[in-house]
């Protein structure tokens, strides 16, 4: 009786394993098709790019890092972001406790002030139309905006009181999002 219970249930395993294999003549089975690559996001770049970590924070305690993915998954987002993108040396060259006398509402301002909302790949510094609007505010006097002049591969940007340079290659350029770190000039 037992010998015709084990045979019972490896017919039933048999059977199951048969109708799981493809039936289509000769054709195996397809494998899933990968998933598609996750789309790259300001802290994951910033992160591998490695000297960003003051700059990470103010995005992450701000909420702005999930502000700028939600802005480039979103569809109404057609012209994408480009991100200047200060390292850590821009901050520690600050006045002791500069950043923490910030209000939340200026941490956030002062994010938003390095991201432009349309994409800049390096081909396009040259012929930007200035000024360029940040996310902080408009183009005119006293509201936030950037001028970007560029001459081959040196490429300045300006807010009217700081001048700082990008270097010429991206750290990261996507269809959507384009990275660039900026230097202060300390001339």
């Amino acid at each position: 009786m037992a010998a015709a219970s084990h045979l019972a249930v490896l017919l039933m395993l048999a059977a199951a394993v048969l109708s799981a294999a493809p039936v289509a003549r000769g054709q195996a089975a397809s494998a899933p098709a990968p998933a598609p690559a996750a789309p790259k996001t300001i802290t994951a770049i910033l992160t591998k790019a490695g000297q960003f970590t003051k700059f990470l924070q103010l995005l992450q305690s701000t909420r702005e890092a999930e502000q700028i993915t939600n802005q480039l998954k979103s569809k109404s987002s057609n012209g994408g972001l480009t991100v200047f993108a200060p390292p850590d040396n821009a901050f520690t060259a600050l006045p002791v406790g500069t950043l923490n006398s910030l209000t939340d509402q200026q941490k956030t301002s002062l994010v938003q002030f390095h991201v432009v909302s349309m994409v800049m790949p390096a081909s396009q510094l040259e012929t930007v139309s200035n000024p360029l609007r940040t996310q902080a505010g408009d183009t005119g006097p006293g509201k936030y905006p950037l001028n970007i002049t560029a001459d081959g591969t040196n490429v300045n940007v300006s807010t009217g009181v700081v001048n700082a340079t990008l270097d010429g290659t991206p750290l990261y350029a996507g269809d959507r999002l384009v990275v660039y770190q900026v230097n202060k000039n300390h001339s």
